[in-house]
């Protein structure tokens, strides 16, 4: 509550700022403060309408959060699986992977996001770069930063567990080529695009099944264009423990690869949602990937995942 006040407050003060400085610049030169409107600017009022709008906007964020939480089920993030529920936390991904020439890659940051609900139905999602490292190194794949990601969610349908327990959402992700190493950019140094629909069903508190089907197409270049699809089987123990079963799935429609599948198996258990402060929470959570199928590009891939849902 304090911290809501105090947000409260910045914003009143950021605003009245900015319309000091930029609204009436007048007052900056020594003349005294109109006191009554009708010494104000003819457009004056516009102004504190639009200041207004903004400001109410900003001081009903978390209002709106809540309102996008009510209304869908309570499930868990998965460790992988993009969720169909809308949610608004800082996530950071560790990825310690093992490559076919027995190479260990290691992905700081797993191309995660910081997570954002600005309606009740959206999710915006801010990418940042995350750091890759090898080892052995090679000067042909230098370690350096990676792609940055973004992503769109908007929510169809949803309903809570005392109603009929499932999410339909459509999703958009955008990856851009900020890598400094081709080696270290996913489509080779192109954007990608990957539209999917993602959509889960829960049985109680206890049990659910979250879902997502996507299909991810670069602007140019060498790389492939993929058909993903992921299913999560996900339980709900002593409040805090959040047990998984994964299948991670990819298919090469085209390129050098084409017509490869790839599978992947991962158990794995997130212990969430303990409360930090006020509305922040904080979770943790481990995975382990086992490639099913021959010849995978990783195997035997570890994956740590930390979230601070706010």
């Amino acid at each position: 509550m304090k911290i809501l006040l105090l947000q409260r407050q910045g914003l009143r003060v950021a605003w009245i700022a900015l319309v000091a400085l930029f609204g009436l610049p007048a007052w900056g030169k020594g003349e005294e403060l109109p006191e009554s409107k009708a010494s104000l600017p003819a457009n004056a009022s516009q102004d504190t309408s639009l200041c207004g709008v903004v400001e109410d906007y900003f001081l009903h964020w978390f209002d709106r959060v809540d309102q996008a939480r009510a209304t869908q089920p309570k499930w868990m993030v998965p460790v992988v699986t993009i969720p169909p529920t809308l949610q608004e936390l800082f996530r950071f991904d560790t990825f310690f992977q093992t490559l076919p020439n027995g190479t260990n890659l290691t992905n700081l940051g797993g191309g995660r996001t910081l997570q954002l609900v600005p309606w009740d139905t959206l999710e915006v999602d801010l990418g940042y770069p995350p750091y890759l490292t090898r080892s052995p190194s090679s000067p042909k794949a230098p370690d350096g930063w990676g792609d940055t990601t973004f992503q769109v969610k908007y929510r169809l349908v949803s309903s809570t567990e005392l109603e009929g327990n499932y999410v339909v959402s459509a999703d958009l992700g955008f990856t851009a080529p900020t890598a400094d190493e081709r080696a270290n950019s996913v489509a080779h140094g192109h954007a990608v695009y990957t539209p999917g629909v993602l959509f889960g069903k829960g049985w109680g508190e206890i049990f659910d099944i979250q879902a997502n089907l996507l299909v991810s197409v670069p602007d140019g270049g060498p790389a492939s264009k993929l058909f993903l699809y992921n299913v999560v089987f996900q339980g709900h123990v002593a409040k805090v423990l959040w047990p998984e079963l994964e299948l991670n799935g990819t298919y090469w429609i085209d390129g050098s690869l084409e017509g490869k599948h790839q599978l992947f198996l991962t158990p794995g258990i997130v212990l969430a949602r303990f409360t930090i402060f006020d509305r922040l929470q904080f979770g943790i959570g481990a995975g382990y990937q086992i490639a099913l199928t021959s010849h995978p590009l990783t195997n035997h891939n570890w994956i740590l995942t930390l979230r601070l849902p706010f």
